[in-house]
């Protein structure tokens, strides 16, 4: 598997915007409450390694094609 980026989002591939990658806190994600169907479309081997940006957080469709590949 290639390197995570910690700074990416998984499903989108844009900058996910993640004050914790950062080594600052508190994260924009952290009084969210993200719907299961979302973090149901990050790819297992990125679950709990990196962070989802604010787009896919909110719920915006992944691109067509589905997750992009890495």
């Amino acid at each position: 598997m290639t390197a995570v980026d910690s700074s990416t989002c998984p499903l989108c591939l844009r900058a996910n915007d993640c004050a914790m990658a950062r080594s600052a806190s508190p994260c924009w994600c952290e009084p969210l409450s993200i719907p299961a169907e979302v973090l149901a479309r990050v790819p297992e081997a990125y679950r709990g390694a990196v962070c989802i940006c604010r787009r896919c957080a909110e719920g915006a469709e992944a691109p067509k094609g589905g997750t992009p590949a890495r």
